[in-house]
């Protein structure tokens, strides 16, 4: 077969046709060690799914409050975006309430808070949070850590109502370690909307 008698077309095709070259966001990590070489299987409850590539499972199998503290700032944000914390992530799961958590309570503004979401969480490594420049991009981290299903958590992920914290199942990440990234729907105060965006922590465990 001549190939080279299609060179002149296909040369002509390629220059012809325009070229857009697209930005490409990279999440930026740092260095938290060499991961431990036996990881123990996390117990999971009924309806939960196992995190499998690269879980770090320190403080999971348990059942943790996340949520809003003193330092956090869910209407300017509380941290600089050029920190370098770990994301939350859910996936809600409908799992069923274990029982023997607090029960809810409303805030002066009605909010509930420690409810239980019925979601599973987990913790990204540490990223820098100028590198999250949109909630797709943000969820798309989460999806392409944990899976199907993952997103980047909200301030109101504990149920209708809710808000400033909630109940959950902890599959993946050191929960205790730091604080982490967590977004909101309503005001601007998210890595990509703001130069300091809100932080959560680990309130209680069970």
């Amino acid at each position: 077969m001549r190939i080279h008698s299609f060179l002149p077309v296909l040369l002509v095709g390629l220059l012809g046709s325009a070229c857009v070259r697209r930005a490409r966001t990279e999440i930026v990590y740092i260095d938290t060690g060499a991961p431990p070489t036996v990881v123990q299987p996390i117990a999971q409850p009924v309806g939960a799914q196992p995190i499998v590539a690269g879980s770090v499972p320190s403080q999971a199998g348990a059942y943790v409050l996340v949520g809003y503290d003193d330092a956090s700032n869910g209407y300017h944000g509380d941290t600089m975006t050029q920190a370098v914390l770990p994301m939350l992530c859910l996936r809600a799961s409908r799992l069923a309430d274990p029982g023997g958590l607090p029960p809810p309570a409303a805030t002066p503004g009605g909010s509930l808070r420690s409810h239980w979401s019925g979601a599973e969480i987990a913790l990204t490594e540490p990223m820098a949070g100028q590198a999250l420049t949109s909630r797709e991009v943000a969820d798309a981290h989460c999806a392409s850590r944990f899976g199907a299903g993952w997103r980047m958590a909200e301030f109101h992920d504990g149920g209708p109502g809710s808000g400033y914290d909630f109940w959950a199942y902890a599959v993946a990440g050191d929960f205790e370690a730091s604080r982490f990234w967590v977004s909101i729907s309503d005001q601007p105060a998210n890595p990509w909307n703001s130069g300091r965006a809100m932080t959560w922590r680990t309130l209680a465990r069970r």
